[in-house]
């Protein structure tokens, strides 16, 4: 669901909910609902704004490689050099994740 405000000239804000976001490898490994990590957030503004970007913003220099349960902000202006994309999400190391059972 998204929610989009605007106020004043030109300027809208919108916010939505992703799932996951990794550039970690995530093959055959099992998210569990007991997963928990710090909070932690990344940006990407200029006139064009990738979500890999601000995610892997909200991820440099740290030892975690996915966010979960991302809110996903972005703010758009009267110019687009104010424009920016917002991420916030859980972050967790996929390496740590337990390895799903092959049979």
């Amino acid at each position: 669901m998204a929610t989009i405000l605007g106020a004043g000239c030109g300027h809208t804000l919108a916010q939505q909910h992703v799932g996951l976001a990794s550039v970690g490898d995530l093959f055959a490994r099992v998210l569990t609902p007991a997963i928990d990590g710090p909070i932690l957030e990344g940006h990407d503004c200029g006139t064009t704004q990738y979500l890999s970007k601000a995610v892997r913003d909200a991820l440099k220099d740290t030892a975690y490689d996915t966010l979960l349960d991302l809110e996903v902000t972005t703010e758009t202006g009267l110019f687009g050099s104010s424009n920016c994309l917002k991420v916030k999400g859980k972050a967790i190391d996929s390496k740590k994740l337990p390895v799903a059972a092959t049979t």
